[in-house]
């Protein structure tokens, strides 16, 4: 095995990183470019502490590498709800611009599981990117890869495509001696892997892979040839789409259109049945398109698109490597808290009645003893069946992912809390604290950790960014660092008592008693609505709105309020908005997407 792999691999590497090689506006048959480039930072609070700014956090994200080549610019803010309102200014047939956008490594797994039927966690491999937030959620549009981050990728396809040689006989179906079906086979495979979309010069290039390799080794070396190709290709690892252009909107093609389904629903690539319906021209309209996506909602692979939105909706996807300084906290707990939040989304998006209103104020929700133990309930008959909750647990905001995962290891943290409430549900943006600002609190002796913040940040230049964040998280006080409800903080009583004021664009406002109020306050307040629109919007884009997306920002609003805010009415309606089947049209000269 490893003789042939010395044989092919120096040539095949090379022909590898040629295809990894992307231009910063492609043609329609490709374009040319590196790939080097820099890195995320990473960040860490220090343990033990509460800080006491907006980015003091014990979680972070880091790259995997560095490395020279262009940079591209940064895509910026988006325009908020107020991009709902200014439809007649910029026209129906108008779509911002979409960047190049790299698949996350959520979406790398699970393409990986679909297609080959892989189960081992290939994004664990070193050098491996890591995924890049642009605003709310994961876009992987700003940072250019680099030589270490081409490196993590090339381990991952050796892995994936050296466990797929054993599998391939039974998936296939195809003879050992049969070199025209195992091309198909894995042709089908590559179109599926390429977003919908494979071009008759990539087609030709993996069968004269398959051929050359074949030749000289056997269709067992070929296979895994064909597939690592596959694994390494711009057109797997990165959304690359051209439509057909109309002046400045290009409208996509029904096959990509089938990627992007995929891409946002399922999280992961078309499969066969999707990409036949696209060859038969039934996904060619938006009401075609939205039937669709009800379709691909209902199968379980739409769990998929209810739980990656739902963890970075609420900032709380690092909980999965969280830990908390309390004796209740175990990893099994830990678990169980994500699986309640998933489920509580994905019961949003399998049941039409579920609104926003209902989310964030719901008196049921899914535990198991663990979860029950904590929140001082009845044991569930079935662990995670749907139950009545006490009355501080009421809604997504007072659900222990969300508590825990905004915390300190040994202290809550209102800023943290305060912060994801300001940006993800009020669509409002915190800007960083300004160099050499303290951001580690301690907490004294007989000193509440809300107080302790409050002394630090009542000043400039800390005051003013804080009073858009920390009177909201002072909402939160009564729920510690696991999210145990307690009316006291290191022996310290704590009223939970808040206040929302007014936000660099967000306009609701008003006092608030506990977490059930705030989120009353917050469900009832049209901005907010609109907020979590343009939030869905987002993620279901890969890029945040701007000012030529203001009637599909529009289109959308109106459908929510029409479905009575129902949530997975919204879902569905992103899919039938024009941003979401076009594009803007790209052309040889533009800058650097």
């Amino acid at each position: 095995m490893k003789q042939w792999r010395s044989l092919w691999r120096v040539p095949y590497v090379a022909w590898g990183v040629s295809f990894l090689s992307v231009g910063c506006a492609p043609a329609q048959n490709g374009g040319t470019g590196s790939l080097g480039g820099e890195v995320g930072a990473s960040g860490n609070a220090g343990r033990g502490s509460v800080g006491g700014s907006s980015g003091g956090s014990d979680q972070g994200s880091s790259g995997g590498g560095s490395g020279g080549g262009f940079t591209v610019p940064s895509p910026g803010l988006g325009k908020g709800p107020s991009v709902i309102g200014s439809c007649g200014a910029t026209g129906a047939n108008s779509v911002g611009a979409t960047p190049l956008r790299r698949i996350s490594a959520l979406e790398y797994q699970n393409a990986v599981h679909d297609l080959f039927g892989d189960t081992e966690n290939s994004t664990q491999a070193s050098g491996f990117p890591s995924d890049e937030k642009v605003g709310s959620f994961i876009s992987n549009s700003k940072t250019t890869l680099s030589p270490t981050n081409n490196e993590g990728y090339l381990s991952a396809a050796e892995g994936v495509s050296g466990r797929y040689v054993g599998k391939f006989a039974a998936a296939s179906k195809c003879a050992s001696s049969d070199t025209t079906c195992a091309q198909e086979y894995l042709l089908a495979l590559a179109r599926r892997a390429f977003h919908g979309t494979l071009e008759p010069a990539a087609a030709s290039s993996l069968r004269n892979l398959y051929t050359r390799v074949a030749s000289k080794l056997d269709g067992n070396a070929a296979v895994e040839a064909v597939v690592r190709s596959i694994l390494l290709s711009p057109q797997f690892l990165f959304i690359i789409e051209y439509g057909t252009p109309d002046g400045n909107v290009s409208k996509l093609t029904e096959s990509e259109v089938a990627g992007r389904l995929a891409a946002f629903l399922w999280r992961s690539v078309p499969d066969a049945p999707l990409l036949a319906l696209a060859d038969a021209h039934g996904l060619d309209t938006s009401e075609k398109i939205m039937a669709q996506a009800e379709s691909m909602l209902a199968d379980a692979r739409g769990n998929q698109v209810a739980d990656d939105f739902v963890l970075q909706w609420l900032q709380i996807d690092a909980i999965s490597r969280i830990s908390r300084d309390d004796s209740a906290w175990t990893p099994a707990l830990r678990d169980a808290m994500m699986k309640e939040t998933e489920l509580t989304f994905e019961g949003a998006l399998k049941d039409a009645a579920v609104t926003y209103t209902g989310l964030l104020t719901s008196s049921t929700s899914y535990v198991n003893n663990d979860l029950a133990q904590l929140y001082g309930m009845s044991n569930p008959s079935i662990p995670f069946e749907k139950s009545a909750l006490p009355d501080n647990r009421r809604g997504i905001l007072a659900q222990a992912s969300f508590l825990a995962t905004l915390s300190h290891p040994q202290h809550p943290s209102q800023v943290l809390r305060g912060k994801a409430v300001r940006e993800q549900l009020l669509c409002d943006f915190i800007a960083p604290p300004p160099p050499g600002v303290e951001r580690n609190v301690g907490v004294t002796s007989g000193q509440s950790s809300g107080s302790a913040i409050d002394a630090h940040t009542k000043v400039e230049p800390c005051a003013t960014c804080h009073l858009q964040m920390d009177p909201i998280g002072r909402g939160f006080a009564r729920y510690n660092q696991i999210g145990r409800y307690a009316e006291t903080d290191n022996g310290q009583a704590v009223s939970g008592e808040g206040e929302i004021f007014k936000g660099t664009s967000s306009n609701v406002t008003g006092k608030f008693a506990g977490v059930a109020e705030l989120a009353t306050l917050i469900s009832n307040a049209e901005f907010a609505q609109q907020c979590f629109a343009i939030q869905a919007m987002r993620f279901a884009l890969g890029r945040n709105e701007q000012d030529a997306d203001a009637c599909s920002a529009k289109g959308v609003w109106d459908k929510f309020v029409a479905g009575k805010l129902g949530v997975r009415q919204l879902f569905v309606s992103l899919t039938g908005m024009p941003a979401f089947s076009q594009r803007n049209t790209v052309k040889a000269g533009m800058a650097c997407r």
